[in-house]
């Protein structure tokens, strides 16, 4: 018995669900049908599906604070070729934000994209608004589907796949976790290796991006290993993060993402940071991408060149 029919089982569905998963999916990515770059006509791949993955700090939300978005990564799939694009926006990345009260727009500021998310007014709104500001940089396409975890939550999901293992960038004090030293993380470390950033230098944000691209292409490879031993792990996975969990996903679409997981190798991931320069105002980092660089990336994810 396959994986998928394991998935169709257990949810009480269908094939039929399978499919409109897909078809949901592809809804979800609203981009221009066409865009002219360097003289050559490149047309949208239907076939590419995406999702963010969203990171939550919830720590301010005891202050009165809706929190904010500390990890920001488009997972893109070519459900024609099976290849997985993963694409990591820097939270300091600087755009024009609108700023909303009781859900209407009172002001918009230029800030750093993590603030998106606590100005949109936090749940679902503050989802959208991040969708949108992000989409200044991601060369006007829009990811509307989105998974979002609060930091919480790693560890026992980390744990329930039999933890994590890597070979440390940076050395992260308090821990055993030691630059070069191979380790397997478990428990508070998972957490504390994607989060933990040195405060003093102001480049600590994309060094913590680094750490997080690493351990999330580590996890998926080791995970989607676990899962072709044992399926059940998928679920074991996913069940361990539900209460730290947000999603609009449905379960179509999840079967539908599992289902495309099995036939694609994750040992060739492709994980692209946007490019761009890191600087600050004195106070606060700022990023600023390369625009011309960043349109390259997403034409080669979702757009086919035609002419």
């Amino acid at each position: 018995m396959t994986f998928l029919t394991l998935l169709l089982l257990a949810a009480g569905t269908t094939a039929g669900m399978y499919v409109s998963g897909g078809r949901e999916l592809r809804e979800g990515v609203e981009a221009q049908e066409s865009i002219i770059y360097q003289g050559h006509t490149y047309e949208r791949n239907d076939d590419v599906v995406a999702f963010m993955l969203l990171g939550f700090d919830g720590k301010r939300q005891s202050k009165g604070h809706p929190g904010q978005l500390d990890t920001m990564i488009i997972v893109a799939l070519d459900t024609g070729n099976g290849s997985v694009h993963a694409i990591s926006v820097p939270r300091d990345s600087m755009v024009d934000i609108p700023v909303l009260l009781d859900g209407v727009q009172v002001s918009e500021r230029y800030a750093q994209l993590c603030l998106a998310y606590a100005y949109g007014g936090g749940d679902e709104l503050g989802v959208y608004i991040t969708s949108e500001s992000m989409s200044q940089l991601l060369a006007g396409v829009r990811v509307r589907s989105y998974y979002m975890l609060n930091y919480k939550g790693l560890s026992p999901m980390n744990d329930a796949m039999g933890g994590v293992t890597l070979t440390p960038l940076e050395t992260i004090p308090g821990t055993d976790i030691v630059e070069g030293k191979q380790i397997t993380l478990k428990g508070e470390d998972a957490e504390q290796y994607i989060r933990w950033r040195n405060h003093t230098a102001y480049t600590a944000s994309l060094d913590r991006q680094a750490r997080q691209v690493q351990y999330l292409k580590e996890l998926v490879l080791q995970l989607s290993q676990e899962i072709r031993r044992n399926p059940m792990v998928a679920f074991d996975v996913l069940d361990a993060g539900k209460e730290y969990m947000r999603t609009n996903l449905d379960m179509a679409e999840w079967i539908y993402i599992l289902g495309k997981a099995l036939t694609v190798d994750f040992g060739s991931l492709e994980m692209t940071t946007l490019p761009g320069t890191m600087g600050n105002d004195g106070t606060y980092a700022q990023f600023h991408v390369d625009e011309d660089a960043v349109e390259r990336i997403i034409l080669d994810t979702f757009y086919t060149r035609v002419g």
